[in-house]
């Protein structure tokens, strides 16, 4: 199955330095139809990871002609039972801030079950960025604390009538895979799939059953035209 693809992301850890900015499902949404417009996309299949998982969904709720599939994969925006992240965000505390190389590597240990190999040269480059960035990741983390971000897919879930994916790996340390009971409620046209021996990048630590399950869900809507 031969598909084009475009990846656009939000502004991250990742990114060049700039100036601080309030993390919402809104401006990026508005930011992504804005590229779809400019591109003259008209209907896509809508896959969103993390926020980019909560983006996806707000994004579909505004715009549901567009969509012709909705994958969420380990993504923010619904409630889960309390980890180690979320005691730790309730505290105060902000478990992605990251001020040193060696709280990187651990914070790494923590993103994955079984860390892809990187060598430490890269790696300390990757750390210095993130590093750069720390104040940022604790704007975000506030906002995504807020009621109406926090849980802001709930409310949406419903309408939300496309076919859709729920995939998350059993053991994500940061968005507990409890979250997939509030989507398997709420969506009316979803699929789910649990990887297991996997943490909170199923992309990378799964990646061909990952393509697997999203070829799966396109083939679907395909074959039935």
């Amino acid at each position: 199955m031969r598909v084009a693809t475009s990846c656009p992301t939000c502004p991250d850890s990742a990114t060049a330095r700039r100036q601080p900015i309030a993390i919402s499902a809104s401006p990026p949404a508005e930011r992504l139809h804005a590229l779809l417009t400019a591109l003259n996309i008209t209907q896509f299949d809508l896959v969103g990871h993390l926020m980019g998982g909560y983006i996806a969904g707000r994004y579909a709720s505004v715009h549901p002609q567009q969509v012709r599939t909705l994958a969420f994969i380990d993504a923010a925006g619904v409630p889960f039972e309390a980890n180690a992240f979320l005691l730790a965000l309730e505290r105060g505390e902000n478990p992605y801030k990251v001020t040193t190389r060696d709280e990187f590597d651990a914070f790494l240990g923590k993103v994955f079950k079984h860390r892809p190999f990187l060598p430490r040269p890269v790696q300390d480059v990757y750390a210095d960025r993130v590093i750069a960035r720390a104040d940022d990741w604790t704007i975000a983390m506030n906002a995504l604390k807020a009621p109406d971000q926090r849980f802001g897919l709930v409310d949406v879930l419903p309408i939300l009538d496309m076919p859709s994916l729920v995939l998350w790996c059993r053991d994500d340390q940061v968005l507990d895979v409890s979250s997939i009971k509030t989507f398997a409620a709420g969506l009316p046209n979803e699929r789910v799939l649990i990887l297991d021996d996997c943490g909170h990048m199923p992309i990378m630590e799964r990646p061909r059953d990952t393509a697997d399950a999203l070829a799966a869900l396109w083939r679907s809507v395909y074959a039935a035209n």
